[in-house]
């Protein structure tokens, strides 16, 4: 229903009196009995709005009531205006980049031994490959280290690097 004020044009402090006025001067101009036969069926809801609207503003209660509802309303719009009109914008996203973290302590030990095992068995398994001599010999003996060693190695990095690009990847397909 439109507000019943509106409706019937009576301020908010219309006395009985002026009420029932202005409900005789809508009612006469709006009538269906003084319409055309075309424009009767809205003549017809419009009169019903119009008593609805007489009804509820002659009921002390139910006008009270619904002064409330409205003023309620009105004061929540006038906040929700003074929270758009006063906010600020939102802030741009902020760029924070990552924190690498530093090896410390046995970490960094460990990476020193791998890499430096790593040198080895490579220097062992490309450098000592043609090494001929006594099977018992020191040389030897780092030369077969280093062609055991260096193919698991470089199979532990073949797939290591593999599961790292999945990992990647589904990470950028969840964001």
């Amino acid at each position: 229903m439109l507000d019943p004020y509106y409706l019937l044009g009576v301020s908010l402090t219309a006395t009985p009196d002026e009420i029932r006025a202005a409900y005789r001067r809508r009612a006469a101009e709006i009538h269906p009995d003084r319409q055309p036969p075309d424009k009767r069926a809205s003549a017809s809801e419009q009169m019903k709005q119009l008593n609805a609207a007489r009804d509820l503003l002659l009921d002390a209660r139910r006008r009270a009531e619904y002064d409330d509802k409205v003023r309620l309303e009105m004061q929540k719009a006038m906040w929700r205006a003074r929270r758009e009109v006063h906010l600020p914008p939102d802030p741009p996203p902020v760029y924070t980049p990552r924190r690498r973290r530093r090896l410390s302590g046995v970490w960094f030990f460990v990476w020193v031994m791998l890499v430096c095992l790593l040198i080895m068995a490579l220097i062992a398994m490309f450098a000592l490959s043609t090494v001929q001599g006594d099977p018992d010999s020191p040389l030897m003996v780092l030369a077969s280290f280093g062609r055991c060693v260096g193919s698991l190695f470089i199979t532990g990095l073949v797939v290591i690097s593999i599961a790292s690009f999945l990992t990647s990847l589904t990470q950028s397909l969840r964001n």
